[in-house]
């Protein structure tokens, strides 16, 4: 079936209003986060009345919400066009079944192989985060204790994810032992051929209708998701994701079918 298309007129006012989303949703955002600040603000200076303690300034911890907030702004701009019904983005997916519980032949291994830049990266900035906080600590200006504890938390985890993605980790591994990988993006888990019925192929399309994301989805018997393993360029180079898709389903093919060799 061939998906719709848009006009040139059309997907100019899309793009606008796209455009006009993202810029909307980043005032939205911003609005939230200074909410947030005078909460806190007001908060601590009612905590430090009541208790005659100084609590400390702790407005600057609402700052690393910015990140998260920055997730939502495409998502936020991408409903803007699809309320005025001009968004094409959908997901198409292709399901290979599974009919045999045991694997056969060599295992296949995907390992996330641009992580070691992020790695570095995220190194450098546990570095700068690390000489801030000991700036704070050194300051003669009073800091909430939370702010401190969350700054170190924050250090903690960053490190030890960056020092993880140095090592680049396996993203996806098929074996005689079953499918490892992650079902959340964050934590690694193995299941069982026993628990997989069918594999799907996921391509995502953006508001234009351009491809933009595989997903390799492994599911069981309720399709419920055992394992998803987001094809991104952070994983596996974009030239090399159809060749790898064709090796996997070869692989599934001659593997999991009871058929001779």
């Amino acid at each position: 079936m061939t998906p719709p298309q848009l006009s040139p007129q059309q997907r100019k006012q899309a793009d606008q209003i796209y455009n006009r989303g993202l810029w909307t949703g980043g005032f939205l955002a911003f609005g939230v986060l200074m909410l947030l600040n005078v909460i806190t603000a007001s908060a601590s200076g009612f905590i430090s009345r009541v208790t005659h303690h100084a609590t400390g300034n702790p407005v600057g911890w609402t700052s690393g919400l910015v990140v998260l907030a920055g997730l939502f702004v495409n998502a936020f701009a991408t409903r803007q066009v699809r309320r005025a019904g001009l968004s094409l983005d959908h997901i198409e997916s292709r399901s290979i079944p599974k009919t045999i519980t045991q694997f056969h032949g060599n295992p296949i291994v995907l390992r996330a192989e641009n992580s070691v830049g992020l790695g570095i990266a995220g190194l450098i900035a546990c570095g700068a985060m690390l000489f801030i906080l000991r700036a704070i600590q050194e300051s003669s200006e009073p800091f909430s204790p939370f702010f401190i504890d969350f700054g170190m938390v924050l250090f903690i985890v960053m490190g030890g994810s960056s020092l993880y993605l140095l090592t680049k980790p396996i993203a996806l591994q098929l074996d005689a032992l079953g499918v490892k990988g992650s079902k959340n993006g964050f934590w690694s888990r193995r299941v069982s051929w026993e628990q997989v019925s069918t594999m799907e192929i996921r391509q995502a399309f953006n508001y234009k209708g351009l491809p933009t994301l595989k997903t390799l989805v492994f599911l069981n018997n309720s399709n419920s998701i055992l394992i998803r393993v987001p094809l991104s360029s952070f994983i596996i180079e974009p030239d090399q994701i159809d060749e790898f898709i064709t090796s996997v389903e070869a692989k599934l093919i001659r593997d999991f079918r009871d058929v001779a060799p």
